[in-house]
């Protein structure tokens, strides 16, 4: 329950829920609605969620957490969020200069 702890705020909800709501179909269009160099609002929001599902993702890699029991309790979550960022991904680590963008999230798949 404590990973679950770190998305179950309001404050956190209401900000994945805006997440949720972002389209676009391509990076320049991801771009207008959160650039993450210039948009610090935005990108605020992009980045607790990268970072929280980065950490998870990287306790289930070194053993500490079973992905099933991740799967199960925000599995749901995870997949909705990378479902948008998967396909401008490697745009985004361009972009921000970051090679590592995500990388570990990216291996929950």
């Amino acid at each position: 329950m404590q990973i679950y702890s770190r998305i179950d705020t309001l404050e956190k909800s209401r900000a994945f829920l805006e997440l949720l709501t972002w389209e676009f179909k391509n990076f320049q269009e991801f771009l207008q609605i959160c650039d993450p160099l210039s948009k610090s609002e935005e990108a605020a929001i992009l980045n607790t969620f990268m970072v929280t599902f980065e950490g998870i993702a990287t306790m289930v890699k070194m053993g500490f957490i079973d992905l099933h029991q991740i799967a199960t309790l925000m599995g749901g979550g995870i997949i909705r969020y990378w479902g948008k960022f998967d396909p401008i991904k490697e745009d985004i680590r361009e972009y921000m200069n970051y090679p590592r963008w995500a990388s570990e999230t990216e291996s929950l798949f």
